[in-house]
């Protein structure tokens, strides 16, 4: 819609050519459209209404015709035929809600100010340019016809003064570029339309002097005079009066003018003083409490200084965490006001409570600052999707930044607790990236459970300095009184004060609700305690069609569906944009940010619409829409059909309710969104329950059950997969179902994705006692058997008994060949895999046993070849065949990629990490380390101390610690040195940390922490041997030579091997720390010289078939420790320290530098 007031009242829908008029009615109700648009943003009161149509006559039937001219008004300027109108009903009063650029008035104010501001600017070229764009859409004075009338009489003049100040500015620009004879043309005629006024006059003065009409000019002056002293009895002004001086003196400076007079030597010249700037308000009207925040001085405080911090150009996050109604939107849009009041802006995104879309809020904020949400959000159909969440993370913080970079910005999200996981994630993403930008992220959040990714978003922000997770209060008694004058707009009683705060506890939403109701309903009997009540009152006051409509519309959701909502009730389009209206006219409904639409104005009045519903009348109305939604179609249909059969059981076939719930799971699964599938799934499963018995099939309600396991284990809830797993398989062996059984412990197999799905530091013993007492319940059926003993020794991966976990895989091998069913032989040799997974001592026996399941031909084959193709990783890695690992990568990357299997996604993004440093590319791994933190993160089988397994890897070849690196080890490897028990991957951690140069260790602690190990070692797992490679480099380093020959003994197996720590990190060939073993024990210097080469040679054989440069710098560092000294020469050792300088290696450069210094 556009409005034009700059002449004849009228209203345009569409643009350009295809722009038609809207027929605007009498002039009366054109009269209630001028008045509110003049007025627009602010409440315009019925009586004054009136009082503009009939002044003191107003008939009796005053007010019914007022609410029809408004109706009439209302229909008439919808975009379609049930959208929101702009016209709303507040207080005492209505509203008109437009954006400013679509009213012509402020169009041209905005571009009057700008041209005034380019003149300031110097920039003449944009001051004429925006001056033209603002002239143009002068159609004439203000409201033509309607002149004389009082309330537009003020208005108008003030913009044709604003009109002549921009003519003025005209003039000026057309002077500044030489336009002289254009110049004269205007200013003759501003001054027939404007004879008295001082600068149009001095502005034609200058221009006829310019031009060579000097003489003319003076006429000019002496004629202006005359005429302010004739007719109004006044001089003219002292800039006039110079300005004549300066002609007869022909000054140089009126040459230069409006230009800098410095090229001449002129000094400046006095002009009278052009028309003030232009402010005009865009802010939008305060709809929570008129009058401003009432309290909250506190809050307020910390606001301020924070965004006293934004505006000096840092980051910072506000979080305000209260139940609803308590007034964290309010406070949000506080902040949002002080920033703009500081020269800032705003933007926000609001989530709905069934519910939002993929990217909804991100969407939102970046469709705010200009940008195309689909364009933004659009990815190659190549990349994997990890690579296309981040790259969309990167996108959106870039929006943001730019839309910072000219003034600072407020970022608002409305009720996160209801965003999609992936507007959460890049939340959080920005949280630890974005950092000295001018942008205050304020976020809501309901208080109570909220899903992974808001946890993971808290987390980010308590982790920065600067910013604020607040608590937001409820009132005090003399807030609460307070706010509660201010919105009934009468004192309240001490009586009802003190009834208003026992009744509503200080919540803001409440007080306001008690306060809206007259005084006579405030005391009209007991009101009860629950806010409810005062809901129920206020929805009470609405006709009875109104309130069904309503009905209707909040069973469809927080934000209302047009086309669904005239679908499924029994009103006309016309008769149902009444009804909206007028609940829009009680504040039940508000206008949907950024739609046509409604949405209810807070979730407690649609909450109380629900409750005021019959149980059974409110599933009859959820099965009407989910029958509607049946022949819709859009991104969220399938979903919403979902949640509404569900919500119509038991009057609805439960097998519909189970069919649409999968159909939504799907859905959800398609578009990366695992933990909405997890849910559906779930609702899949209760649907299925309400089958009557005899439809019910153990086959089918496994089938639900995997399906659910799986979208757990694809959204990275690993933890909460064992947790299911235990619940179903206790049902299911109490019930004994052998077969049932069975399939949990296989699903159970691939929870931990190409890792054992027990955790090296959490304690399986009640899920394994189950799984224990599950064989007794399949002994009789041997395909279930199997994969209960298969799931039995992946859960015994870390027992300390060496022998068990074998002897449980041995015995599902031959329960597997007697059930001769190949998905059981193929998920025992799966369960043979993982128990062994990165296991340096079956490292060649799992190759073999991967490529004989890549030929096996099975149900989840594509499923296995993935986790196959990952744990081949480890393997081939430790029997350093780089080449190998490499291929295998990219394969599961691909598979892990094309099934959406982010766990093992995760676990390979380590890998990635693992190859660029063995290739020596650091700036490669410190941003894979960087993706892969974040990705395993939002996964439950995130560890801290995986990231820092990592770390180790990369600081130990960088050969360097940071100050706060060097806090994080000396407490680590202190802690594990004393420690009486296995400390498993801390230990790991600790060992590599002692390794790196400037690690805060001395020999003493050095010998506690290698005892400590050989105390307390376990069974040979996943990390054993890169524990002893790192082990053994601190014993070399620190000549610890009492410990050497048992770690000669340990590695000796290993000497063509690489220490690698299953996907997380390498230490290093086997080869490396034994050639320094060898060297620190080698009394016989021919013998101890010899194993040594052989060991130094062994390892530059993988490093030199790799690509391994930081390792064959190494070898070569020891090739010449090894030689005899007329043999070394120092100038290798100079060309060896460059070398790995340029690598980035800077322990090994020193290292290196020192020797040359020495010898």
């Amino acid at each position: 819609m556009r409005y034009q007031l700059l002449g004849p009242l009228s209203v345009l829908r569409g643009t350009g050519e295809d722009a038609v008029p809207v027929d605007l009615g009498s002039p009366k109700q054109q009269t209630i459209l001028a008045i509110l648009l003049i007025n627009r943003g602010t409440v315009v009161s019925t009586d004054r209404l009136s009082d503009a149509l009939w002044g003191e006559d107003a008939p009796p039937s005053a007010m019914s015709s007022l609410q029809a001219y408004i109706s009439n008004l209302r229909r008439a300027l919808r975009d379609d035929a049930v959208g929101a109108s702009p016209i709303r009903r507040q207080s005492t009063g209505y509203i008109l809600d437009v954006a400013d650029p679509d009213v012509d008035v402020s169009e041209f104010l905005d571009l009057a100010n700008r041209s005034r501001q380019a003149s300031d600017d110097e920039a003449w070229a944009l001051a004429l340019d925006t001056a033209d764009q603002a002239l143009k859409l002068w159609r004439g004075e203000l409201l033509v016809g309607q002149r004389d009338e009082e309330w537009v009489h003020t208005e108008a003049a003030r913009l044709e003064e604003i009109r002549s100040g921009c003519r003025e500015v005209r003039v000026t620009a057309l002077l500044a570029l030489g336009r002289l004879a254009q110049a004269l043309a205007d200013v003759v005629s501003l001054r027939t339309d404007k004879p008295y006024r001082d600068r149009s006059a001095w502005l034609h003065i200058l221009a006829l002097h310019r031009a060579g009409r000097s003489a003319e000019a003076l006429d000019v002056y002496a004629d202006h005079a005359r005429r302010l002293d004739t007719d109004l009895g006044l001089e003219p002004s002292g800039e006039l009066r110079d300005l004549q001086g300066a002609v007869l003196r022909h000054d140089p400076e009126l040459a230069a003018w409006p230009r800098r007079p410095s090229w001449s030597g002129a000094g400046e010249l006095r002009t009278p003083e052009p028309a003030p700037s232009v402010h005009h308000s865009t802010a939008v009207p305060d709809v929570f409490a008129p009058g401003g925040l009432v309290g909250r001085v506190r809050e307020q405080a910390l606001i301020a200084g924070l965004l006293d911090d934004v505006v000096a150009g840092h980051t910072r996050w506000l979080i305000l965490i209260g139940p609803p109604g308590i007034g964290k939107t309010r406070l949000a849009d506080e902040a949002a006001r002080r920033l703009q009041s500081m020269g800032g802006r705003a933007i926000w995104a609001r989530n709905p409570e069934e519910g939002a879309p993929a990217w909804w809020p991100a969407r939102q904020l970046v469709n705010a600052l200009g940008t195309d949400p689909a364009d933004l959000l659009a990815t190659a159909g190549d990349v994997d999707a990890d690579t296309a969440r981040f790259t969309a993370y990167d996108r959106i913080q870039r929006v943001l930044e730019e839309g910072a970079a000219t003034s600072p910005l407020a970022v608002v999200v409305d009720d996160a607790q209801w965003a999609d996981s992936m507007s959460v994630g890049a939340l959080a993403s920005m949280a630890t990236s974005v950092h000295h930008q001018r942008i205050a992220f304020v976020i809501t959040l309901r208080e109570g459970d909220h899903h992974p990714a808001v946890g993971r978003l808290l987390s980010a922000v308590a982790r920065a300095t600067g910013n604020r997770q607040v608590v937001v209060p409820a009132l005090d008694d003399d807030e609460a009184s307070a706010l509660a004058t201010q919105t009934a707009g009468e004192e309240l009683t001490d009586d009802e004060v003190i009834r208003l705060v026992r009744r509503t506890g200080g919540n803001p939403l409440f007080v306001s609700e008690y306060a809206r109701l007259s005084r006579d309903e405030r005391n009209s009997g007991e009101l009860p305690l629950a806010v409810r009540s005062v809901l129920g009152l206020r929805l009470s006051g609405l006709a009875p069609g109104v309130l069904k409509t309503l009905r209707m519309a909040a069973i469809i959701g927080d934000t209302i569906d047009i086309n669904v909502l005239s679908q499924t009730t029994d009103l006309d389009i016309d008769s149902l944009a009444d009804h909206l209206d007028d609940a829009a006219d009680e504040r039940i409904i508000t206008a949907a940010p950024g739609s046509d639409g409604y949405t209810f104005a807070h979730g407690l009045l649609r909450e109380e619409v629900l409750a005021q519903m019959p149980a059974l009348r409110r599933k009859r109305a959820h099965a009407r829409v989910a029958d509607v939604l049946a022949e819709s179609v859009g991104v969220d249909v399938l979903t919403r059909r979902a949640k509404h059969l569900m919500a119509a059981l038991p009057l609805v076939d439960p097998g519909d309710a189970v069919a649409a719930c999968a159909a939504a799971a799907a859905d959800s699964a398609n578009r990366w969104n695992s933990e909405a599938a997890a849910h559906w799934w779930q609702q899949a499963l209760a649907a299925y329950e309400l089958l009557p018995p005899a439809e019910q099939i153990d086959e089918q309600r496994d089938e639900l059950t995997v399906s659910l396991l799986e979208a757990l284990s694809r959204s990275g809830r690993g933890q909460t997969v064992l947790e299911t797993v235990e619940t179903a398989l206790a049902v299911a062996v109490r019930a004994e179902k052998p077969s049932t059984v069975g399939r949990l412990a296989g699903s159970l197999l691939r929870s931990g994705g190409g890792w054992p799905w027990v955790s090296p530091t959490k304690d399986p013993a009640p899920l394994l006692l189950l799984l224990a007492r599950a064989e007794k319940v399949v002994a009789e059926d041997p395909a279930a058997r199997a994969q209960v003993l298969g799931a039995l020794s992946v859960g015994h991966s870390y027992h300390p008994d060496p022998t068990l976990a074998p002897e449980l895989i041995k015995r599902a091998q031959e329960y597997a060949a007697i059930a001769d069913d190949p998905d059981i032989t193929a998920e025992v040799m799966m369960a043979w895999l993982i128990t062994f997974s990165g296991v340096s001592t079956h490292a060649s026996e799992v190759i073999t046993v991967i490529d004989d399941l890549l030929a096996f031909d099975h149900r989840q084959a594509r499923f296995d070849a993935v986790i196959a193709h990952s744990i081949a990783t480890m393997a081939a890695f430790t029997l350093g065949d780089i080449s190998a690992v490499q291929s295998h990568l990219q394969q599961a990357i691909s598979g892990s990629e094309e099934l959406s299997l982010p766990i093992l996604r995760a676990q390979l993004r380590w890998m990635e990490v693992v190859l660029a440093i063995w290739h020596g590319d650091f700036e490669r791994a410190e941003r894979h380390q960087s993706i892969a933190k974040r990705v395993h993160e939002q996964t439950e089988l995130y560890v801290t101390g995986q990231s820092t397994m990592s770390l180790m890897g990369l600081r130990r070849e960088q050969g360097t610690l940071s100050e706060a690196e060097v806090a994080i080890a000396r407490d680590l490897i202190t802690d594990v040195a004393a420690s009486p028990t296995d400390t498993n991957m801390l230990g790991v951690i600790a060992a590599g940390m002692a390794t790196v140069a400037g690690a805060p260790i001395d020999r003493d602690l050095a010998d506690k922490l290698v005892r400590q190990r050989q105390a307390t070692r376990g069974a040979h797992v996943w990390f054993t041997l890169g524990h002893a490679v790192a082990l053994a480099q601190v014993v070399a380093d620190f000549g610890l030579t009492e410990h050497a020959a048992e770690f000669i003994a340990e590695l000796e197996p290993f000497t063509d091997c690489v220490g690698v720590i299953g996907q997380l990190a390498g230490v290093g060939p086997v080869g490396l720390a034994l050639a320094r073993l060898h060297m620190l024990v080698g009394d016989d210097a021919a013998t101890g010289e010899a194993a040594a080469r052989e060991s130094v040679a062994a390892a530059a054989r993988i490093a030199e078939r790799s690509g391994g440069t930081p390792t064959l710098l190494r070898c070569r560092l020891l090739d010449w420790q090894l030689r005899r000294p007329a043999e070394r020469h120092t100038d290798e050792l100079a060309v060896l320290a460059d070398h790995a300088t340029a690598l980035g290696m800077i322990g090994l450069a020193h290292e290196v530098r020192a020797l040359r210094e020495q010898a």
